[in-house]
């Protein structure tokens, strides 16, 4: 992989970290706002749960993209490990094809759905509900050049020990 393309995936996996670290602290501080108000002061911000929730939607989905790239994903290996090694790398590229496949249809599927919603606002906010079900295409996008660059570097590797 040339070195400007690797740097660009590692700065974009680095920011998809660091976004992801600064809407968790906001969602832990919308949901002990929303805690201590209530129950000491005896009201609550209507929007701070629905807020919260589409703010773990999109740090989920730029989390799972960097956990993917990282191979960081829980997998069960109880029977690729009694497998061949030349088994285990096919095996491998089938599955992150799999995988592949599946990001397709959740672009696809994200992007539509996203462009279905504008119209909707948030309950508790005037905001379109286009932008936290755009979460969906973005983090699958992420996912899929990720996933990408896995099964590449798979195949590659795969090829060269035979």
């Amino acid at each position: 992989m040339p070195a400007p393309v690797t740097r660009a995936l590692d700065a974009i996996a680095t920011a998809c970290g660091w976004i992801s670290r600064v809407l968790l602290a906001a969602m832990t501080a919308m949901v002990l706002a929303q805690v201590c108000t209530r129950y000491f002061f005896g009201f609550s911000f209507k929007w701070s749960e629905e807020v919260a929730r589409y703010l773990m939607v999109w740090m989920v989905m730029l989390s799972a993209s960097v956990a993917l790239r990282d191979n960081a994903h829980i997998r069960v290996d109880f029977f690729t490990q009694m497998m061949s090694p030349g088994l285990m790398h096919a095996l491998t590229l089938l599955t992150r094809t799999a995988i592949l496949g599946y990001l397709g249809v959740l672009i696809a599927q994200g992007w539509q759905t996203a462009r279905f919603m504008e119209v909707t606002r948030f309950a508790s906010i005037d905001v379109s509900m286009f932008w936290a079900y755009l979460a969906l295409p973005v983090g699958g996008s992420l996912m899929m050049v990720f996933e990408t660059l896995n099964l590449l570097r798979d195949a590659v590797a795969l090829f060269r020990r035979t």
